[in-house]
């Protein structure tokens, strides 16, 4: 014989929020958007993530707006020559920040800014 089904309500669907924890995401979790821009700032060496398996040294970019973690796409984040020979200088950078981190794609040198006007007197 044959079991018939009983009429039991039907299961809810998942709410987005159900959703987002199934793939794995944190509750209250921001997904920043990329932002392409210009920056500037000095260049600084820094101790991050202190205490995990991602301390680290990192390389900083110090803008009037706080700190930005550089990187570069395809590089290590742990060893980086290129970026490293920057540290104590200012640069002006053109890159991709997501949250906290900031992909460089090109950078040139920053000249030092004078303690005077920069209008010439006459």
């Amino acid at each position: 014989m044959e079991k018939e089904k009983s009429p039991a309500s039907p299961k809810p669907k998942a709410t987005a929020k159900k959703a987002e924890k199934a793939k794995g995401r944190r509750r209250g979790a921001r997904k920043s958007k990329p932002v392409l821009g210009e920056y500037s700032g000095m260049v600084v060496s820094k101790l991050v993530s202190k205490g995990s398996k991602s301390e680290r040294q990192a390389l900083q970019l110090d803008t009037d707006r706080g700190l930005l973690t550089l990187r570069r796409p395809g590089r290590s984040a742990f060893d980086d020559q290129g970026l490293a020979d920057l540290v104590g200088k200012e640069i002006k950078c053109v890159g991709l920040r997501k949250g906290r981190y900031l992909y460089v794609k090109d950078w040139a040198f920053q000249a030092p800014d004078d303690d005077g006007d920069s209008t010439a007197e006459e």
